[in-house]
C-alpha cells in the first residue's frame, strides 16, 4: 500500500474547447444590459431618497449607468480579450475579466491603491468562482462523491428542524451507541 492509495483521487472540472469570442459584440451586449442594471439600481436610488432632492431628472443617474455600463463591458471585454489571446476556456480568463471590472470600480475613488485593490479582489472572488465552475460550494452527495467515490448516502435520514432543536434523551443515545458505551456506564 503506497501513499497515494490512501488518498482520493480528484478530477478536476472539464473545460469546453476554445472557440474564438467576438469582443466588440460581446462588450456592447454586455454594455446595454449593464446600463440597464444601472438605470435600474438609480431608480431604486432615487425613490429611496429624500423627494424634495429627487425627482425625473436625479442629479447621478447618468453615474449609475455609467459605472455599471463601465464595469460590465470591462468584464466582458477582459474575459474575451484573455480568452482570445490565451486561446483556452479557464478560470483565468474569470480572474482577467473581474480585475479589469474592479479597476474600473476602483477608479472611481481616484485613488490608485483603491484601483489596485479592487482590481485584485475582484479578479480573486472572480477568477475562483471561475475555476469552481460556477459552484461556491459542494452539496452533501457532491462532497462524498470527489472525497471517497461515495454515491449512495441514503443510509441515515436527514435531520429535520424539530431533531436538531429538541435535545433527546440520554437514555436513547446510550440505547442507540449500544455496546459501545457499554464499558463506560456507570452502576
Amino acid at each position: 500500500m503506497t501513499l497515494n492509495d490512501t488518498f482520493p483521487t480528484i478530477t478536476l472540472r472539464e473545460y469546453p474547447e476554445y472557440t474564438p469570442r467576438n469582443t466588440l459584440k460581446l462588450t456592447l451586449q454586455s454594455a446595454a444590459v449593464s446600463a440597464g442594471f444601472g438605470l435600474v439600481a438609480s431608480a431604486i436610488k432615487n425613490s429611496l431618497s429624500n423627494p424634495k432632492t429627487s425627482g425625473f431628472l436625479y442629479p447621478k443617474i447618468g453615474y449609475h449607468v455609467f459605472l455599471y455600463a463601465a464595469g460590465g463591458s470591462a468584464f466582458t471585454f477582459g474575459e474575451a480579450i484573455s480568452a482570445n489571446l490565451r486561446e483556452k476556456e479557464d478560470g483565468w480568463n474569470t480572474a482577467n475579466g473581474g480585475a479589469l471590472a474592479g479597476a474600473v470600480i476602483g477608479a472611481t475613488f481616484k485613488s490608485v491603491p483603491k484601483v489596485i485593490g479592487f482590481a485584485l479582489l475582484t479578479g480573486s472572488a472572480l477568477g475562483i468562482y471561475g475555476w469552481s465552475g460556477g459552484i461556491l460550494g459542494y452539496g452533501r452527495e457532491d462532497a462524498l462523491k470527489i472525497a471517497g467515490g461515495i454515491t449512495d448516502i441514503s443510509e441515515k435520514p436527514k435531520q429535520g428542524f424539530w431533531e436538531v432543536v429538541h435535545r433527546r434523551p440520554l437514555s436513547q443515545t446510550l440505547e442507540e451507541l449500544g455496546d459501545l458505551v457499554r464499558p463506560f456506564e456507570s452502576k
